[in-house]
């Protein structure tokens, strides 16, 4: 099993933006120096046509923060995104969209007793789970 490393505060971070935009899916990108470390996790507005449903980053938008990381040394290693009533497991919608070789962290349930967040793979075989260390 993959190990994936993050600040705390990066994790409440996480959980504080996904909360404040409920009932809509929050999202953003993940930035790292190395694939096995979260050093940012970046907010993105949810472009989709139904934000209830599902996320949409702008492809522009994220063209522009990959092109800003590298010249800091960093680069986008991932995804986050939440899902305001299930849980911090991927969507169908999420096996269909997954980009290869990246980590996806997701926040089930934000806001409620029961918010969790998971870390994923997408391999070869659909999504890993990942361990998560704070």
């Amino acid at each position: 099993m993959r190990t994936l490393h993050m600040k705390p505060s990066l994790q409440q971070d996480l959980f504080r933006q996904a909360a404040g935009l409920m009932p809509e899916e929050a999202c953003g990108l993940l930035l790292g120096a190395t694939m096995d470390r979260i050093d940012e996790v970046v907010h993105f507005d949810n472009e989709s046509d139904d934000p209830e449903q599902a996320y949409l980053i702008d492809p522009e938008r994220y063209l522009r923060l990959e092109a800003a990381a590298t010249g800091q040394g960093v680069r986008v290693i991932g995804v986050w995104h939440s899902h305001p009533r299930s849980d911090a497991v991927p969507s169908a919608t999420d096996l269909r969209q997954a980009w290869p070789n990246w980590h996806y962290l997701i926040v089930g349930r934000p806001g409620h007793d029961m918010a969790e967040l998971r870390a994923w793979w997408s391999g070869d075989n659909g999504f890993e789970e990942e361990t998560l260390l704070t």
